[in-house]
C-alpha cells in the first residue's frame, strides 16, 4: 500500500513537472514571436521616419528641419500615450500574458 501511494505521489509530481514544462514552453514561443512581430514594426517604423524626414526635409529646404519635425510627431506621441493610454496598454497585456498561461494550463490538462 505504502509503495503505491509513492507511486502516485512520485507519478503526480511528475505530471507536475511536465505540465510547468509545457506552460513555460508555450508562453516562451508567445513571447518570441511577439518579440520578432515588434522588431520587424520597430524598423519599419524606422525606415518609414527616415524617408519622411527626408521627405519633409526636401519640401522644406533643411533636412535637419524633416528630421526635427519627425521627431516633434513623436514626442507628441509618447507623451499622449503616457498621458491618455499608459495603465490600459499595461492592464491589457496583464490580461494577455494570464490568459495566455491559463490556456497553457487547459491544454496540459486536457493532453
Amino acid at each position: 500500500m505504502f509503495e503505491l501511494l509513492k507511486k502516485y505521489i512520485d507519478n503526480r509530481v511528475e505530471l507536475f513537472k511536465l505540465s510547468m514544462v509545457s506552460v513555460t514552453a508555450n508562453l516562451a514561443a508567445k513571447l518570441i514571436s511577439s518579440f520578432v512581430i515588434l522588431l520587424f514594426s520597430l524598423m519599419i517604423m524606422l525606415l518609414l521616419s527616415i524617408g519622411f524626414s527626408f521627405w519633409i526635409g526636401e519640401a522644406l529646404g533643411s533636412l535637419a528641419l524633416g528630421f526635427f519635425i519627425i521627431s516633434g510627431v513623436y514626442i507628441l506621441i509618447f507623451l499622449l500615450y503616457l498621458a491618455l493610454v499608459k495603465n490600459k496598454i499595461e492592464d491589457i497585456l496583464k490580461d494577455k500574458v494570464v490568459q495566455a498561461s491559463l490556456d497553457a494550463e487547459k491544454e496540459v490538462m486536457q493532453n
